[in-house]
């Protein structure tokens, strides 16, 4: 199965991703991450990357679209990562 993916930016070993969001504080981001699968998204750009012998660490940049625009900057931890390529894994035998 061919699939693509684009980081926002890609760095001598980091992956770049930007988001904006109404609220960038951790407990926002988390929710976010649930709504929108960021997790299974950072998974699956590594797995492009790897496949490319570009293996890194991504951070998701969370900018906020109204003043102050705080930012928050985060990673995801091994065992989030590890469950969402389980959920790929079930999803691409699936498919």
């Amino acid at each position: 199965m061919v699939c693509k993916g684009r980081r926002d930016r890609l760095l001598p070993g980091v992956g770049v991703d930007l988001k904006t969001t109404d609220d960038a504080s951790p407990q926002a981001f988390k929710q976010a991450c649930r709504k929108y699968g960021y997790a299974i998204q950072e998974a699956m750009y590594r797995r492009g990357c790897a496949v490319h012998g570009r293996d890194h660490e991504g951070v998701v940049i969370a900018v906020e679209n109204e003043r102050p625009f705080e930012v928050g900057l985060y990673r995801f931890d091994d065992a989030t990562l590890l469950v969402a390529d389980e959920l790929i894994d079930r999803l691409l035998a699936e498919y």
